[in-house]
């Protein structure tokens, strides 16, 4: 058994305050004629194994970077794929242009039997967070978008000196939570 993220990416690049979320399963070679539930995790362990392999210096994501929404899933019997849990990556408390990795691995298997989950069946998510970014270019013909809290606080940065730029307003911009909601 091994750990998959659907629509894997080279690295995943989560801009500052927003997040993404991405499917993670388990496969199974060969199928078991037995159902699992089986539970995920990150593995800080693997982190220098894995600089060491690939001649890296990755260092291991904050715990405040991610979320497991949901950290387990069912393999049914005779299946291949597993259902699918929901990891979030967020965009806090990292250096931007900085790769991270993180290491997931199975971390607890009930049902079966006699089922060890080997560390090297681990998913490896690189990680970077970068600069928010407004879509558009600030022209009339293309004005930056802004369709949220974390594109209309990017505004300030936008302006120019001596030169006019143009925003569209594309969503309601929804302040609670922040220091000018409350």
């Amino acid at each position: 058994m091994g750990v998959s993220i659907k629509n894997a990416q080279e690295i995943y690049e989560v801009p500052k305050s927003q997040s993404v979320s991405l499917e993670v399963t388990v496969v199974a070679e060969p199928t078991s004629a037995e159902p699992y539930t089986i539970t995920l995790a990150p593995s800080s362990a693997l982190v220098a194994a894995y600089n060491t392999k690939n001649g890296t210096s990755y260092e291991m994501l904050p715990a405040t970077a991610f979320q497991f929404v949901t950290s387990s899933v069912i393999l049914p019997k005779f299946t291949a794929q597993s259902s699918t849990c929901e990891l979030r990556l967020k965009g806090v408390d990292c250096e931007e242009g900085v790769t991270y990795i993180l290491p997931v691995v199975i971390d607890g298997v009930k049902g079966g039997t006699n089922y060890e989950a080997p560390d090297e069946n681990a998913a490896y998510i690189l990680y970077q967070m970068c600069a928010a970014k407004a879509p558009g270019a600030g022209t009339q013909e293309d004005p930056y978008t802004i369709n949220g809290i974390d594109t209309f606080m990017l505004i300030g940065s936008l302006l120019k000196d001596d030169a006019t730029v143009y925003f569209k307003l594309t969503d309601d911009v929804d302040f609670a939570g922040t220091e000018f909601g409350d």
